[in-house]
């Protein structure tokens, strides 16, 4: 299993201690401040952009198709973060326009 992936520097045998507490992370984010939606968005779509970074930068799977796969998910998952960031900026400044949230989650889904 570990020799798919890189050991050239520190950060690349990171990974997989990074992957869990990015999980464990947005599990405590997710049930701590669920009343805070501009927080927990922010801090997920900020999260998911730092591992984004991390990815195209460290490069921790060998395998280019394997690593390009990851990435495109872990842009898209950031892709949603940053929808679900937009949708608690309009809760907070009380936009209602039922058609942009409609695109919006249609987006998200």
């Amino acid at each position: 299993m570990f020799e798919d992936y890189s050991n050239d520097t520190l950060w690349q045998p990171l990974y997989f201690p990074l992957l869990l507490i990015r999980s464990i992370t947005i599990g405590m984010i997710l049930v701590l401040f669920k009343s805070y939606g501009f927080a927990s968005s922010l801090f997920l779509f900020l999260m998911s952009l730092a591992f984004v970074a991390y990815m195209a930068k460290h490069r921790p799977i060998k395998d280019k198709s394997n690593l390009v796969f990851q990435i495109i998910f872990d842009i898209i998952i950031m892709v949603v973060s940053l929808l679900v960031l937009a949708l608690s900026i309009m809760d907070m400044r009380k936009v209602s326009n039922p058609d942009i949230r409609l695109n919006i989650g249609w987006a998200i889904t």
